[in-house]
C-alpha cells in the first residue's frame, strides 16, 4: 500500500511537470504567433503603399494578404482536462470516502476489542485474589481418625487470633481438641492461642485452629453457640494435663 502510494504521487507530479511544459510551450507559440501576424501586417502595409507604382509589390501585397495566421484554439483541450480532472477529483473523494468509512469501522473494532479485553482482565484479576485468598486461608490438617474420648470440662476459655480476642467456656475437651462456647465466633480455619484452667492446676496456653462452628439458632435456644478447636500444638507438660485430666474422668462421648 505505501509503495502503490509512493508511485502514484510520482505519477501526480509527473503529470503536474508535463501540464507546466506545456503551458510555457503554448505560451512561446502564441508568442511566435502574434509576432509572424505584426510581421505580416506590416509587410503587407509596406506592399500596399508600393502597390500604386509597382505591379510587383501588388503582387507581393496580393500573395500577404492571402497567407492565413496560425491560431491555436486550446478550449476544447482544456474544457476535456477540466473534465477528467473533475472526475479524477470525484473518484477521489469517493474512495476518501470509503477509506474513512473503514477507518471508522476499525476504530469501533479496536475499541469493541479493548471494552471486551477490559472486562477479561477484570475477570482474570477477580480469578486470581480468589486463588490468592485460598491460598492465605489455613488449612485445616487433617488429623488421623480415632477414637477421643470428650469429658465434661466447664472452664473459662480466651481465644486470640492475630486480629481479634474472643472469650467464651468450654463445655467438652479431648486430647485432640475443645469446644468452646461463645456467641462471637472466630470463622473457620482461624488459627488461634488457647487460654484455659484445669480444675485444680494454673492457666495452660495451647495452639488451635477452628475446625467448625456453631451459630446461634432460636429454634434451639438450649444448644449453645461456639467452636470446635483442634489442639495443633501442645508443648508435653500441656498434653500431660489433658490426658490425665480425660482419663481420669468418665467420658460424655466418643469424638472422631
Amino acid at each position: 500500500m505505501h509503495d502503490e502510494a509512493t508511485q502514484l504521487f510520482a505519477l501526480e507530479s509527473e503529470a503536474a511537470q508535463a501540464e507546466a511544459q506545456l503551458e510555457r510551450d503554448l505560451a512561446a507559440a502564441r508568442q511566435a504567433s502574434e509576432q509572424a501576424a505584426q510581421r505580416r501586417a506590416h509587410l503587407l502595409s509596406a506592399a500596399q503603399q508600393l502597390c500604386a507604382a509597382d505591379a510587383e509589390a501588388g503582387s507581393v501585397g496580393s500573395q500577404l494578404s492571402q497567407l492565413a495566421v496560425p491560431r491555436f484554439d486550446d478550449e476544447p483541450v482544456r474544457a476535456e482536462s477540466l473534465r477528467v480532472r473533475r472526475l479524477a477529483l470525484t473518484q477521489r473523494r469517493a474512495a476518501g470516502d470509503a477509506f474513512r468509512s473503514a477507518l471508522e469501522a476499525f476504530r469501533r473494532g479496536t475499541a469493541e476489542l479493548e471494552l471486551q479485553l477490559g472486562h477479561q482482565a477484570q475477570w482474570l484479576a477477580r480469578a486470581q485474589q480468589r486463588l490468592e485468598t485460598r491460598a492465605a486461608t489455613p488449612v485445616v490438617p487433617s488429623a488421623p481418625r480415632r477414637q477421643a474420648p470428650r469429658v465434661a470440662l466447664h472452664t473459662q476459655v480466651d481465644l486470640g487470633s492475630d486480629s481479634n480476642f474472643y472469650a467464651g467456656f468450654s463445655t467438652n475437651l479431648s486430647e485432640s481438641g475443645i469446644f468452646v462456647a461463645t456467641l462471637s465466633t472466630p470463622p473457620r480455619g482461624t488459627q488461634v492461642e488457647l487460654t484455659f484452667t484445669l480444675p485444680g492446676g494454673g492457666p495452660l496456653k495451647a495452639r488451635g485452629v477452628v475446625c467448625w462452628t456453631r451459630e446461634v439458632n432460636d429454634a434451639t435456644p438450649d444448644i449453645m453457640p461456639g467452636a470446635g478447636v483442634q489442639f495443633l500444638e501442645l508443648p508435653p507438660e500441656v498434653a500431660a494435663c489433658i490426658s490425665d485430666f480425660v482419663m481420669k474422668r468418665d467420658p460424655m462421648f466418643y469424638a472422631e
